[in-house]
């Protein structure tokens, strides 16, 4: 699906009721893709780190069903009775203003921080089990780390080409068995990008054994982490890398970590954001998306 400039229909809506929920206000949710749609991909895409085209292909969409499910989950905890199937519409948004009217808040249809602190208040999640700080690693990810990429990388069961042209299926996979497949389930996506991130994570470590360098497993997936968003070579060449090799393990990483966060020369706050969760991880083993 690929949705633009002079699309309409259903699926504009969904789009720009999911745009709206997400902070993104497209203005009138009418079906019809002009100007305020437009501005309001490009304003989610910058924040998720995407390519701000202002076109929704597969990669966008999937992004913003993954956001969206968890919405939808969040307002099930509480109480409301809503599809979790990633798709906005009027249910689901209806249902967010009912939440804020019921707790006193701005009631405009937008989840922000000050929403989903409330949504999140008071209701304890099934947590994905967290590696104890002090653990080293063993060369592998965590399953905590699989969970934290997962939420970036959207979801989309069929191949697609991403924004650059490169074929892609599951949670961002380019390469290896699951691209032989015409479509996969939510399993076999998840089996695919472990498997990726601990080919990479392979590398990391021999890396870090040649320097006598040993992390904790929190550490070594928030490099691990990092590598994946921009390359082993961009990780090995950093500064980043090279003061954590030195033995450097305070505060002052999270500049080198924010270092990494432009496209074109400008900020992504999508980039930037991601940059900050993974020094939370690094540091104190908070694997956490502050959405």
């Amino acid at each position: 699906m690929l949705l633009q400039k002079g699309s309409s229909g259903s699926y504009v809506t969904y789009l720009q009721y999911g745009l709206k929920i997400m902070c993104c206000n497209p203005g009138s949710i009418d079906g019809q893709f002009g100007a305020g749609t437009y501005n309001a991909v490009v304003k989610y895409q910058n924040l998720k780190g995407l390519s701000a085209d202002g076109i929704v292909g597969d990669g966008t969409w999937g992004r913003l069903k993954t956001d969206i499910t968890q919405v939808q989950q969040a307002l099930n905890n509480k109480g409301y009775s809503v599809g979790v199937d990633g798709v906005a519409g009027p249910g689901t948004y209806n249902a967010v203003v009912s939440f804020q009217s019921a707790h006193n808040l701005s009631a405009d249809g937008m989840v922000g921080p000050a929403t989903w602190a409330a949504l999140r208040g008071s209701v304890t999640p099934t947590p994905t089990p967290v590696p104890n700080p002090g653990t080293p690693t063993n060369g592998t990810v965590s399953s905590a780390l699989v969970e934290f990429v997962k939420s970036y990388e959207g979801f989309s069961a069929t191949p697609y080409y991403d924004s650059v042209g490169v074929r892609t299926i599951g949670y961002g996979s380019t390469h290896g068995w699951i691209m032989n497949r015409s479509s996969v389930t939510v399993a076999e996506a998840t089996q695919a990008l472990m498997e990726e991130i601990n080919s990479m994570a392979a590398q990391i470590k021999r890396n870090l054994d040649s320097k006598g360098v040993s992390l904790t497993q929190q550490q070594f997936d928030a490099l691990c982490s990092f590598a994946y968003n921009c390359g082993t070579g961009a990780l090995f060449s950093s500064t980043l890398y090279k003061r954590i090799c030195a033995g450097v393990r305070d505060t002052s990483l999270k500049a080198n970590f924010e270092a990494w966060c432009h496209g074109n020369g400008q900020v992504i706050q999508g980039l930037l954001n991601r940059r900050r969760e993974e020094f939370d991880m690094f540091m104190y083993g908070d694997y956490t998306r502050n959405l």
